[in-house]
């Protein structure tokens, strides 16, 4: 069995046995498919989709082993509702399935924008609250930036959250955890109520 140069596919040598052909055509599909998922395509890698339904709403969702060394920086995209009341959701970093709980680690910087209003007031708090919630009429959109979670340093996030809420709500975020951990996941968890919706992890590829 040889391999090509540039991706080390491998490929049937003239001495393979001819009964061996669907081994080796399996060997080389298997390998495109690994090299495409990982180099070819667009910026972001789809890693999971966690979907919470309207009848099954929760207080709070747990993401394990979404961060990896095989990318550095990930995205999060929410598209989520308040099943009883508005809300806030607040986020915590994970390790091996336990959330650090040490608050004086989460430290965030928001701009709050309401209504007509266009004049933010900046928020500092030892909470990383990075979404409000509307209530079932109406749905919250987010995308939050993670940098580095996997590695042991400090880790950053920057995002934006909209609701048709109050005219197009709107909230800023930049976050720092300040304990230099190594994190594989992340947990949402409603300040009051609960809530449903879709939220995905994807990776940046470099």
């Amino acid at each position: 069995m040889g391999t090509t140069p540039t991706y080390s596919w491998p490929y049937p040598e003239t001495t393979g046995l001819v009964k061996d052909g669907w081994e080796d055509i399996k060997d080389l599909a298997t390998a495109i498919d690994t090299t495409a998922a990982s180099t070819f395509g667009g910026g972001l890698v789809k890693i999971s989709t966690t979907t919470i339904t309207s009848g099954s709403p929760v207080s709070a969702q747990n993401f394990n082993n979404v961060f990896n060394s095989t990318y550095a920086n990930y995205r999060i995209v929410a598209n989520i509702a308040s099943n009883q009341s508005d809300t806030n959701l607040t986020m915590r970093m994970r390790v091996s399935g336990t959330d650090n709980s040490t608050a004086s680690a989460y430290v965030i910087q928001s701009s709050n924008f309401n209504d007509t209003s266009i004049s933010g007031a900046r928020v500092t708090s030892n909470l990383w609250t990075i979404q409000s919630v509307s209530n079932t009429q109406t749905w919250s959109n987010m995308t939050i930036d993670i940098f580095k979670p996997f590695l042991t340093e400090k880790t950053l996030i920057s995002g934006i959250n909209t609701s048709s809420y109050l005219s197009a709500y709107t909230r800023v975020i930049g976050a720092t955890h300040n304990q230099a951990t190594s994190y594989d996941g992340f947990s949402l968890t409603a300040v009051a109520g609960t809530f449903y919706g879709d939220i995905t992890v994807y990776g940046y590829k470099v």
